[in-house]
């Protein structure tokens, strides 16, 4: 297994990264412990989870979460593995309306804090954008979470290419670390499209579990002046 620095960052994750959609609905707890032991077996330690994860059957919100916590106390493996989680998601009966406001962002991190059953999140995505919150805003929240010690480092998913440009503008300009993400989803890296220019780093693609078999999801590093020309099948 290789493992790659993400920019900006101490983290040294698995060039596999083990998405974590399914856990808790069309995955049961047993099955998902199986597939956690076999990854860390063949060398991955890097787990991408969210918030809304299982938010689809009654009561699931955090099932994700859950799950990979009570895997990560059973196993002891606290000091080995990286966990990607994610954050600020609407609510799935209203996808229209924004929660990006320091309440709705400081609740879904202390929520999934006590599902993963960490004092810490290795690497925090805001799982979607407020457009109408200014950017600086945003980051401060966030700030003041790494100032806490909920977090050791943050970032956008699912963003617009010129909101992740003013965002990663205001983190160098405060001397703040922010990893851009984005799905295979979207195109950004595809060959349908030329942003890859406009991310002023190197950006962490993570493709969704349910894209390949297996359930496994990988990222590559892209410098600015390169524009990836291979899309993922």
């Amino acid at each position: 297994m290789k493992f790659k620095n993400i920019p900006q960052t101490d983290l040294y994750p698995s060039a596999i990264c083990l998405g974590t959609a399914s856990f808790g609905t069309s995955i049961d707890t047993s099955t998902a412990f199986q597939m956690l032991d076999t990854f860390v077996e063949y060398g991955g330690n890097f787990i991408d989870t969210a918030h809304i994860y299982g938010a689809w059957v009654p009561d699931g919100v955090g099932l994700s979460e859950k799950i990979i916590g009570q895997w990560v106390k059973g196993r002891r493996v606290e000091e080995n593995i990286v966990i990607a989680t994610k954050g600020a998601h609407p609510l799935l009966s209203a996808m229209d309306v924004p929660r990006l406001s320091r309440q709705d962002v400081v609740a879904d991190l202390d929520e999934s804090l006590h599902y993963l059953q960490t004092a810490s999140i290795d690497l925090y995505w805001l799982h979607r954008d407020d457009p109408t919150r200014p950017v600086a805003e945003i980051l401060e929240t966030l700030n003041s979470q790494v100032k806490q010690g909920k977090i050791r480092y943050f970032g956008c998913s699912n963003w617009r290419v010129e909101r992740i440009e003013e965002a990663m503008r205001y983190a160098a300009e405060h001397g703040l670390a922010i990893v851009a993400y984005t799905s295979q989803a979207h195109g950004y890296f595809s060959k349908a499209s030329n942003n890859l220019h406009l991310f002023p780093i190197k950006c962490v693609k993570c493709i969704p579990m349910e894209r390949i078999p297996g359930g496994c999801a990988g990222f590559r590093e892209y410098p600015r002046h390169l524009r990836y020309q291979e899309t993922y099948k």
